[in-house]
């Protein structure tokens, strides 16, 4: 099964149009929102910063991933994705 991870935050107008777009697709997706209070927002965020740390990329919402076959692809943000899906 193919679906997407897309990081997240709740005041984040281009997280909304990604969403939006996956949803008018009728993609599959698992969003982690990072701006939460709690144990799974704060693995999320320390996962999605180091990332894009370790591989220079802005720090910037949303970041977008492809999952397939329990393979983690890299997309990058909401133009990213919308341009190539």
């Amino acid at each position: 099964m193919t679906q997407f991870i897309i990081y997240s935050k709740d005041s984040c107008s281009f997280c909304v149009k990604a969403k939006d777009y996956m949803t008018d697709k009728s993609y599959d997706f698992i969003e982690k929102r990072i701006d939460l209070d709690s144990d799974a927002s704060r693995a999320d965020k320390k996962f999605i910063v180091d990332f894009l740390e370790k591989n220079n990329r802005p720090k910037t919402v949303p970041q977008i991933f492809h999952l397939t076959e329990g393979t983690l692809n890299y997309i990058g943000d909401c133009e990213t994705f919308i341009k190539n899906y």
